[in-house]
């Protein structure tokens, strides 16, 4: 191949165009144009146009791989496959808009591989250096010191994976708000590490579910109870849900030290879970009291109506049943078995009856069988149910004794004149006063404070008579 050397300073007196050293092109062509623009044709060896150049102002290639290209004003570049290096790397210095002792250098980096670097189809400014928190490699990868604590305002969408390390703030105030609507993934999920930056933290281990499940936190203040063998639960502590179950075994024990508040504090469901419960209703105390449960099988005595002084109420004092009966008023029968020196049996007839008191009374009079009529006794305190009867005529030996029950059934014993007994049925009395005449008492009631008979002549016009009687009533 031809060299052609062209000197410096025979070609800046004919064109604009400066060769400093030897060049392997064949020929060079230069095409004056107008004042001050030159183009130049380099053809090789076989005289085909190698490139072109055409410029307005100065140019100057380098001869050899240790020459420099110099651009000291814009240029257009077409077809541009490579160009020299000066043999520390630097294939192309810029000069910018001054032309002065400083350039910047384009170098590449021995390629070990073909490589494509892409400029993006917009406008903008190449990073050469970062400040922190991001680093810029030699290599040219930009990242994110993890040493340092960062600081992002306003809103952020993270569309991968981001693993953010070291302690971590979320938010700068109590009003600011985390939303999450994926899952939190991990056995462990949420930690808490407390008002203490320390190494103990509290944490929610989650059981690897087999099922989706919700967890209801309440509207309400308190504290979260936890299942351990042994709780202790301070402070006010609502418990809501359909069934809260204590222990799970018979042998489990609940004790309650505290009081239960309420008027009704405890409700039984019973065997069947439905809207039907059983609620022991406990009246406002005016002092303390004490019910105690025998140590024994067996059911509790409950009030028909359910409240004291009731129609048709039952209900208990100390050591009393007190039964209000029909009539809703401040009258009540109480059944107190008293004090007991021994174990006593009280045995109730396997038939319809009414249970009597014994109760007695002692009740005198005299009459006149002279004027039959009617003889009321008073002062029993109470109305009888049965009734003995004894009458004497005028002192002597003549007598009568007579029965009657609470069914009026009368009947009577008596001694006439000659000495002779009589029974007689239908009469509560009978007596004579000589032989054919006599008088007779028929019963006609029980009364609130004793009882009523009626007297006649039973034979003959007795006269002169007078009795005395005496009544033992029973009821």
């Amino acid at each position: 191949m031809k060299k052609l050397s062209l000197v410096l300073a025979f070609l800046f007196l004919i064109t604009p165009f400066a060769f400093s050293a030897s060049t392997d092109f064949d020929s060079v062509v230069t095409h004056p144009g107008a004042e001050d623009s030159t183009s130049a044709t380099f053809l090789d060896t076989s005289g085909d146009t190698a490139f072109q150049v055409e410029t307005d102002g100065d140019l100057i290639l380098g001869a050899d791989t240790d020459a420099v290209i110099t651009v000291r004003a814009p240029a257009t570049f077409e077809t541009v496959t490579s160009f020299g290096q000066n043999g520390q790397g630097d294939i192309w210095v810029l000069e910018g808009a001054t032309e002065d002792a400083f350039e910047t250098f384009i170098r590449i980096v021995d390629p070990t591989a073909d490589n494509v670097i892409t400029l993006p189809n917009a406008a903008g400014t190449f990073p050469v250096s970062v400040s922190t928190p991001l680093t810029l490699s030699a290599a040219g990868d930009i990242d994110l010191d993890q040493s340092l604590a960062y600081t992002w305002t306003g809103a952020h969408t993270f569309s991968a994976d981001v693993a953010l390390n070291a302690d971590t703030t979320v938010g700068d105030a109590t009003s600011d708000t985390v939303t999450m609507t994926s899952h939190l993934s991990g056995g462990t999920p949420l930690r808490f590490e407390g008002a203490t930056n320390n190494s103990a933290w509290l944490g929610l281990v989650v059981t690897d579910p087999t099922t989706d499940r919700l967890i209801t936190l309440p509207d309400a203040s308190g504290t979260v109870p936890l299942l351990e063998a042994d709780n202790t639960w301070t402070g006010d502590n609502t418990f809501n849900g359909d069934t809260s179950t204590f222990g799970n075994a018979t042998a489990d024990t609940v004790t309650m030290t505290s009081r239960l508040s309420g008027a009704t504090p405890l409700r039984f469901e019973g065997s069947t879970n439905n809207d039907f419960g059983t609620a022991l209703t406990i009246e406002d105390p005016t002092a303390s009291t004490e019910i105690t449960l025998p140590n024994s099988f067996g059911a509790l005595i409950l009030s028909t109506a359910g409240v004291p002084d009731l129609a048709g109420s039952i209900w208990g004092e100390l050591g009393t049943l007190v039964f209000e009966g029909t009539s809703a008023d401040a009258f009540e029968v109480r059944f107190n078995p008293g004090n007991p020196t021994a174990d006593r049996l009280v045995t109730f007839p396997n038939f319809d009856a009414t249970i009597g008191i014994a109760r007695t009374a002692v009740v005198s009079d005299t009459f006149t069988v002279d004027n039959p009529g009617t003889e009321s006794f008073t002062g029993a305190g109470f109305k009888p149910s049965a009734a003995i009867l004894f009458v004497n005529f005028d002192g002597g030996s003549r007598v009568s004794w007579g029965f009657v029950d609470q069914n009026g059934i009368e009947m009577c014993i008596d001694q006439d004149q000659a000495g002779a007994t009589l029974f007689t049925t239908g009469k509560i009395a009978r007596t004579q006063s000589s032989s054919g005449n006599s008088s007779v008492a028929d019963f006609t009631s029980f009364d609130a404070d004793g009882m009523t008979i009626t007297w006649s002549d039973e034979e003959g016009n007795p006269t002169g008579s007078t009795v005395k009687e005496i009544v033992l009533f029973i009821r």
